[in-house]
């Protein structure tokens, strides 16, 4: 074997561990440098709220931090100091801080009551979409309705819940037709309930889970007899 072979593997014996040495020295050697060790990453706390006008289900939720829809009891997450949009097949109901309990009133700033125009007309649509009709065993909002509802003459950015004339609202006249044409729901035809039954219903709603005052609001009757105030579940 020649000098120069020995002094060349000399050098890779000694230079390539050495080398190693440093590269280690300087990336993970120390906790310090953040390479070999990733930063921890602080979880915060995934709370859970309920959407009701009795448990509403299948609306779309968008948060920061979440996306999803909510489920058979109208549960969604969210974290603490998120403010929470809900939307149905493009319709913006409203948005408000994220919490343990949201319903329609929370969704309109500056609504003083269920009278409020908006608040109202929000009710109304959620029980017009109900699938069975049947408010008392919670809202279930049908799948793909934004399927059903696309095509021409329906512009879900245009809807106003705050317009007095919401029933004569072109794009809830298209929405309302273009559901009854396509069968969604059992009945062969139906049509927004009176804006006093979606006041009514609201109120018990808000009373069964112990967020209104039993103080009189002109024009609604609260229930007296029959009260639970735990949360209901749909059967």
């Amino acid at each position: 074997m020649s000098h120069i072979s020995i002094i060349r593997r000399s050098f890779c014996v000694f230079i390539i561990p050495a080398f190693f040495l440093v590269l280690l020295s300087g990336c993970g050697g120390s906790s310090d440098s953040g390479y070999l060790i990733p930063p921890k990453v602080s979880e915060e706390e995934i709370l859970q709220g309920i959407f009701v006008d009795s448990p509403v289900s299948g609306v779309t939720y968008i948060t920061p931090e979440h996306r999803g829809t909510t489920n058979i009891d109208g549960i969604f997450d969210y974290e603490e100091g998120e403010t929470i949009t809900f939307l149905i097949a493009g319709i913006v109901l409203g948005r408000t801080l994220a919490k343990d309990v949201i319903t329609p009133l929370d969704l309109v700033d500056n609504a003083e009551d269920v009278t409020d125009t908006a608040v109202t007309n929000i009710c109304r649509l959620l029980l017009f979409l109900d699938t069975d009709g049947d408010p008392d065993n919670g809202i279930a909002i049908p799948e793909d309705l934004t399927r059903q509802l696309a095509g021409p003459g329906f512009k879900p950015q245009d809807i106003d819940f705050s317009d007095p004339g919401f029933d004569d609202n072109l794009n809830i006249k298209t929405l309302i037709i273009k559901l009854n044409q396509a069968g969604v729901f059992d009945e062969e035809e139906r049509t927004l309930c009176t804006p006093e039954f979606a006041q009514e219903h609201l109120a018990e709603t808000l009373l069964l889970y112990g967020l209104v005052d039993l103080e009189p609001v002109a024009g609604i009757v609260f229930p007296v007899v029959n009260l639970n105030l735990t949360s209901p579940t749909r059967d």
